[in-house]
């Protein structure tokens, strides 16, 4: 058991050095090795999509509305066979991208902040409704007290009324009665002189 590592393969057994071929790995064998990826992956545009080589076709808009900047810098279609863009133009798509997220991030940040004022507006409002809620609470409560009162005035002065008529009716009969006595004494206290009897 002398042998060298080198001389085995991977299931342990000794071999004489004998040279495998290798497969090659790929999509399928019978695209050759210089075929440009365009085409490739204009083959499987072509099966994923079928018409995707329609002239209307705006799967990969970068604009809202029908894709102007891209046709401005006019891409060449690789899926087409045609060649691949280039940096620059890379670049001019991005800062497209760039320009259009950063418009859309501008307007959502204008929407968050009306979105705050509306919530703080609303908070305010559910405040001064609390508030009006409250006092409207405590002025109902002194009407209802003052209502109250006023009714409790009414029968006390109803009953003071009845009071003053029985008054004003006993004043009567005690100054009927006090003329009365009054004749009485004064006819008891009369005396007659030089009257022979």
């Amino acid at each position: 058991m002398t042998r060298k590592r080198k001389d085995r393969n991977s299931s342990g057994s000794a071999s004489g050095k004998v040279n495998k071929l290798t497969k090659p790995r790929g999509p399928s064998e019978d695209i050759e090795a210089s075929t440009p990826v365009s085409d490739i992956l204009s083959k499987a545009s072509a099966v994923l999509f079928p018409d995707s080589n329609s002239p209307d076709d705006n799967t990969f808009d970068l604009t809202p509305g029908n894709n102007s900047y891209c046709k401005q810098i006019n891409f060449p279609n690789m899926a087409d066979g045609g060649c691949e863009p280039k940096n620059k133009d890379l670049l001019d798509c991005m800062n497209a991208l760039g320009f259009i997220i950063g418009s859309m991030e501008r307007k959502l940040s204008v929407l968050e902040n009306l979105e705050s004022k509306v919530m703080d507006f609303d908070k305010e409002l559910k405040k001064i409704w609390l508030a009006l809620d409250d006092r409207i609470k405590r002025t109902d409560a002194r009407v209802i007290s003052l209502e109250e009162r006023v009714e409790s005035a009414d029968v006390g002065a109803a009953h003071m009324a009845e009071k003053v008529a029985m008054l004003e009716k006993q004043r009567e009969e005690l100054r009927d009665d006090v003329a009365y006595l009054k004749s009485q004494s004064m006819r008891n206290n009369l005396v007659f002189t030089n009257i022979k009897e």
